[in-house]
């Protein structure tokens, strides 16, 4: 098989030259166009690939071989149906040509003699009366090509090999079951185009300048280290309900902004503070480090009557707690302890809060305390305790770790942080863990309070 390229400004001026150089029955093996966005970078032309067979090119090369620059340009003018005929229809007559000169050269063997290998000058006009017939019947009465200056010999016409020094042999294709070419690419190339030119202009309306309260938003914002994606949710939410108008009034914008994002902190109260019921609630906080978790569970067991405090800690965390407050507090080294601890003061009636220090090395052991209190009591709540002084990434892994134990989050140390667009970050992105409550300060029980977003957005923008 015989495969060559095609360069030409139009998909008609390629498809005309693959019809004059390989033929009718060349099929299309690839299809390059320039246009749309290539066009930009490369020169706008049409490139195809195309193939034919050896035999179908020999077929056609005998054909050429008897037909000056002229008739060709007459003949591949016409349609592929007829050009594909009028071929078949030449290799036809030749090889019934064949078929009479060797039943001749039987007849005369039959005889005993030879056939006459030399040729006067009438056997030649004969011969070349009879080229100009067969010619005449090949090409038809409707599109007959003058033939009057062939003066080609029949054996010419017979021994005529393709032209392979004008082709290039590329690929050996296995077999002929490539599609004919149409113009279903065109439409898609026109479709493409028009999706391009459609992004074009999208692309345009985004690249314009920001509305001017917009703007001072998105920056104000990202001065305070909110989360990139909340900008992104907000920025496309102020321009979808806010008119041109608005968007350039910074107050307007920043109105709009504050409603959002108070709605975007997630909020709950613990069950301690929410249920009544005859059994007592069961509340664990956990953390990991000197996050202030014994400060603020103090300050809550200081306002709550009859209830235990049970820990695994150090003793020094709740020295005098008992003498002043008179809240009873218990210590267990062990699993066991803390749930044997837990059992009595439920059976007492009483509330429970536990201080349970987590070792992130041994997550087993949490998990297994967790779920032991879930088999055991029917009102368990787990709280995250996390430390506002701590930075977001640290926080962040806190929560991961312990958010499939945990139904909430409070906050500690307040009055210390730096950063309050951490905890807005953290509030957003773990929406099924609300905080519950703030610490703020040292004094038990007076510095602690119930957590509020306007208390985090007052921190942000410093109100």
């Amino acid at each position: 098989m015989y495969v060559r390229k095609f360069e030409a400004d139009s998909m008609e001026e390629a498809l005309k030259a693959i019809k004059q150089e390989l033929g009718p029955d060349a099929i299309i093996l690839k299809t390059v166009s320039n246009k749309g966005i290539k066009g930009a970078f490369k020169k706008n032309r049409i490139e195809i690939t195309a193939a034919i067979s050896e035999k179908n090119y020999t077929k056609k090369a005998k054909v050429d071989a008897i037909l000056d620059n002229g008739q060709k340009d007459e003949f591949y003018s016409g349609s592929s149906n007829f050009i594909s005929n009028m071929i078949d229809n030449y290799h036809q007559h030749q090889d019934e040509k064949t078929s009479r000169f060797t039943a001749s050269n039987n007849d005369y063997g039959k005889m005993g003699l030879n056939r006459p290998v030399k040729r006067n000058d009438m056997q030649e006009q004969a011969s070349d009366v009879m080229g100009q017939s067969q010619l005449d019947d090949f090409l038809g009465p409707e599109e007959k090509v003058e033939a009057s200056n062939y003066h080609r010999q029949e054996a010419v016409l017979e021994t005529a090999e393709p032209p392979h020094q004008n082709y290039q042999l590329e690929d050996k294709v296995a077999n002929d079951t490539f599609t004919r070419p149409d113009n279903s690419h065109l439409e898609k190339i026109d479709l493409l185009e028009q999706k391009i030119f459609s992004l074009t202009q999208k692309m345009e309306a985004f690249s314009r300048p920001e509305p001017k309260g917009l703007f001072q938003l998105k920056s104000t914002l990202k001065s305070f280290d909110i989360n990139d994606q909340f900008l992104q949710f907000l920025m496309k939410k102020c321009s979808y309900e806010l008119n041109e108008n608005q968007l350039e009034n910074a107050d307007e914008v920043f109105e709009f902004g504050l409603k959002e994002m108070m709605e975007s902190i997630h909020l709950a109260m613990p069950q301690f503070s929410t249920m009544e019921s005859e059994s007592p609630i069961v509340t664990v906080f956990l953390s990991e480090s000197s996050s202030g978790q014994s400060s603020i569970i103090k300050k809550i067991a200081a306002m709550k009557k009859d209830c235990i405090v049970i820990h695994n800690g150090e003793e020094n965390d709740y020295k005098g707690l008992k003498n002043f407050f008179d809240i009873k507090i218990e210590k267990g080294n062990t699993i066991s302890e803390l749930v044997s601890m837990i059992r009595k003061g439920i059976e007492a009636g009483k509330q429970i809060f536990v201080d349970f220090n987590c070792n992130q090395n041994d997550m087993e052991n949490t998990k297994r305390f967790i779920d032991g209190l879930n088999r055991s009591f029917q009102n368990v709540e787990v709280l995250i305790c996390l430390s506002s002084i701590c930075s977001e990434l640290y926080n962040k892994k806190v929560i991961n770790r312990y958010a499939p134990l945990s139904r909430g989050i409070v906050v500690t140390h307040l009055d210390l942080c730096l950063n309050y667009g951490s905890l807005f970050n953290l509030s957003w992105e773990y929406e099924n863990l609300p905080f519950m409550f703030y610490s703020t300060g040292k004094a038990i029980p007076d510095d602690i309070e119930t957590a509020t977003a306007e208390r985090i957005l007052a921190g942000i923008f410093q109100f």
